[in-house]
């Protein structure tokens, strides 16, 4: 990739370079590692790699864009192929972790107002993969039930089934008091 000279202070321009591409980075991250804490590690390893690019070497990649996404397809192969020589098990479902979805927003709010973010994280985390994606996915990176479909390569009304239930298993857990008491 072409490099150039910045003519702007470093620090400022990743700054800005960050706000305006982490949305798109982290979400093709997010869709590709089936872990959530390994997805906030390969962000972040993107992102450190590039601070060094542009803040300690001073260049600019010509497409930012196009040089996080092969750092990011970079970090992702090489996750993979780590988990592979340290005898992880990677299977087909890992690779390719996509399939349904739903919808409900009153509901799904009226559940997020009566519960701290980490009880609601620790339910989601119980949920099944595709579900949590799917939340994940709609909640904090503002996706829409076709744009999930078309990420988890599947139909929209899987999508908005498949959201819908996971709420509604949501609202039904995280309405029970400690000891199963509702």
């Amino acid at each position: 990739m072409m490099m150039t000279v910045m003519p702007k202070d470093p620090r400022d321009e990743f700054e800005d370079l960050y706000r305006d591409t982490f949305p798109t980075v982290s979400k093709f991250i997010f869709f590709k590692i089936p872990n959530k804490h390994d997805v906030d590690d390969l962000v972040q390893s993107v992102y450190t790699d590039f601070y060094r690019v542009l803040v300690e070497k001073k260049q600019r990649p010509d497409n930012i864009m196009a040089y996080l996404m092969t750092m990011a397809k970079s970090e992702i192969a090489h996750y993979y192929r780590d988990r592979e020589a340290f005898g992880l098990q990677v299977d087909a479902k890992e690779q390719d972790p996509f399939d349904q979805i739903p919808d409900d927003h009153n509901e799904a709010l009226e559940v997020i107002e009566r519960s701290t973010v980490d009880m609601i994280y620790a339910q989601i985390g119980k949920l099944a993969e595709i579900d949590q994606k799917i939340l994940v996915g709609h909640f904090k990176y503002f996706m829409t039930f076709a744009e999930l479909a078309k990420q988890l390569e599947c139909s929209e009304n899987t999508v908005k089934t498949r959201y819908y239930r996971a709420i509604a298993v949501l609202r039904d857990q995280l309405a029970e008091k400690p000891g199963g008491q509702k």
